[in-house]
C-alpha cells in the first residue's frame, strides 16, 4: 500500500540534473577557499586580487539558474560603516521592480573573529517572470577587507527561485574559509 502511494504521489515530480558536486577552489592571492556547485564552472581570475566564477544556467532543468561569484580583496582592513551598508542595500534596491525577499546583518562576528556585513535581495526585474538575487558579503579580518559577490537570474522552475538561490547562496557564503 504504501508503495502504490508513493508511486502516485511522487512519481510525477521533475528530476532535477543540477545536483551539485560542491568544488573548492583557492584563490592564492587572498588566501580564501570558497565551494562552487560544478565541475564545469567557469574560474577566471584577474592576476591580482579579483576572480569570478560562472556558473551556467542548464536549459533542460527548470530549477536550473544561472550565477556568478565574483570576490575580491583589499590589502587593508577597510571598516564598512552603517552608512556606506544603507547605501549598498538601496542601490540594489533600485534594480528591483518588486522585492520578494531581504536579508541582512550589520557588524557581526563570524566563527573565525571576522567582522561580517550582509546583505541579500532577491526579486523581479523588468516587465517579464524573470527573477534576480544580488548577495554582497564584506569581511574584515586580518588587516584584509574580503568582497565576495553573488549574482543570479533564473525562473520560478519547480522549486521556486528563491528557494533555489537561498540554497545556493547559503552553500557559497557558507564555505568560505580565510587561509591567512
Amino acid at each position: 500500500m504504501a508503495v502504490i502511494f508513493f508511486l502516485n504521489n511522487f512519481s510525477t515530480l521533475p528530476f532535477s540534473r543540477a545536483l551539485p558536486t560542491w568544488e573548492t577552489f583557492y584563490d592564492s592571492n587572498c588566501q580564501i577557499t570558497i565551494k562552487h556547485p560544478y565541475t564545469t564552472d567557469k574560474i577566471s581570475q584577474s592576476g591580482g586580487s579579483a576572480f569570478e566564477i560562472g556558473i551556467a544556467k542548464d536549459i533542460s532543468d527548470p530549477d536550473s539558474i544561472s550565477m556568478t561569484v565574483g570576490g575580491t580583496c583589499l590589502p587593508d582592513s577597510m571598516p564598512i560603516t552603517k552608512e556606506m551598508y544603507n547605501l549598498t542595500l538601496t542601490s540594489l534596491k533600485n534594480n528591483y521592480e518588486r522585492i520578494i525577499h531581504e536579508d541582512g546583518s550589520f557588524n557581526t562576528t563570524g566563527p573565525g573573529g571576522e567582522i561580517k556585513n550582509f546583505i541579500s535581495i532577491a526579486g523581479l526585474i523588468g516587465g517579464s517572470d524573470l527573477l534576480k538575487g544580488n548577495s554582497i558579503l564584506t569581511s574584515v579580518k586580518n588587516n584584509m577587507t574580503y568582497i565576495i559577490k553573488l549574482n543570479a537570474t533564473g525562473e520560478d522552475g519547480n522549486s521556486g527561485f528563491i528557494n533555489n538561490y537561498k540554497y545556493f547562496e547559503d552553500n557559497i557564503l557558507g564555505s568560505l574559509n580565510f587561509n591567512n
